[in-house]
């Protein structure tokens, strides 16, 4: 009976082994992202890759929470599968929405109901030759050109730079 409670202790340590809780403490930008985590058992770890979906990256702040998992088992190698931040995560999403925010509240929500918001307390930019605003319902198709029919409101100030057109 006891060398299968050994085997039983035994496994259950590797398969707790494969996975951990941890809270970064550092960031280093490179291609790929090499963090520093103190590991939730009190084990400081240093070097561990951060894997990202494609398109997609941040910079965590110090204190964001990281899952990680060991390759093999062993603790020498350590890659972060995900990281989360629950200090700034938004809670207003409804069931079926998406955002992209970070810890100044700045954030692109794609709402139900087709709408997106962005929120900036400063400034967004748009580089790009040519910007189109189409309000998909009011578009109306003339000699191969789509024309706006729909509505722009504008509040604030409006500085135009260059020539401006209207009624073409």
């Amino acid at each position: 009976m006891r060398p299968l409670k050994k085997l039983g202790d035994k496994v259950a340590r590797g398969i707790g082994n494969l996975l951990a809780r941890a809270v970064l403490t550092a960031v280093q930008q490179n291609k790929l992202q090499i963090i520093q985590v103190q590991i939730l058992a009190g084990e400081p770890k240093d070097g561990v890759e951060l894997f990202e979906p494609y398109g997609f990256s941040g910079a965590a702040l110090p204190g964001a929470e990281s899952v990680l998992g060991f390759i093999g088992g062993g603790r020498s190698h350590a890659i972060a599968l995900v990281q989360t931040d629950r200090r700034y995560r938004p809670t207003d999403l409804q069931p079926g929405e998406v955002v992209v925010f970070n810890h100044e509240g700045t954030r692109v929500v794609l709402r139900n109901g087709h709408k997106v918001e962005v929120e900036a307390q400063a400034e967004v930019k748009v580089t790009t030759a040519k910007v189109t605003v189409l309000a998909a319902d009011q578009v109306h198709i003339t000699t191969g050109k789509a024309v706006l029919l729909g509505d722009l409101e504008v509040t604030g100030i409006t500085k135009f730079t260059g020539q401006v057109w209207a009624n073409n």
